[in-house]
């Protein structure tokens, strides 16, 4: 990825988003020029062993048109110097968190209940969501068994 001709970052793999801080490859007061380019061997990496999905240089035997290359949008983002980086949300039942939720709803497949969640860094702002539910593996009979919320899923 360049920015105004500057490399700010490169990512090899696929199927995930990745960023990168481009404040130094940016001029202030002028439109910023991106570009992303990809590299797709397809099923000519000579034992790199890459992921394929669709993608095939011979497409016989399938229905459908291969596709590769960059499947979402891609953009510039202005950030705050203090500003929400992420996320990690691991709902915890039953220890104290920073974030106590009294009598929590619990979420279920019967019931998927969700919260919502706005966490402010500055003038940063970000709104997510979040379930509260536990899962483990207990014996149930002597044997092994997952449960959800301390309960045997059926």
């Amino acid at each position: 990825m360049y920015v105004n001709g500057t490399k700010v970052t490169e990512h090899t793999g696929g199927y995930d988003k990745f960023g990168a801080d481009s404040t130094d490859a940016l001029k202030p007061g002028r439109t910023q020029g991106l570009i992303v380019g990809v590299y797709d061997p397809t099923d000519a990496a000579n034992g790199e062993n890459p992921l394929l999905g669709k993608q095939r240089l011979d497409p016989s035997g399938i229905w459908y048109t291969p596709s590769s290359g960059i499947w979402q949008t891609v953009w510039l983002e202005p950030m705050a110097p203090d500003h929400v980086d992420g996320l990690k949300l691991t709902p915890d039942v039953g220890r104290p968190l920073t974030l106590t939720i009294p009598d929590p709803h619990l979420w279920s497949p019967d019931g998927p209940f969700l919260y919502d969640l706005k966490v402010t860094v500055g003038t940063d702002r970000v709104g997510s969501y979040f379930g509260m539910r536990s899962i483990a593996v207990e014996k149930v009979n002597g044997v092994p068994r997952t449960v959800l919320n301390g309960s045997r899923s059926s």
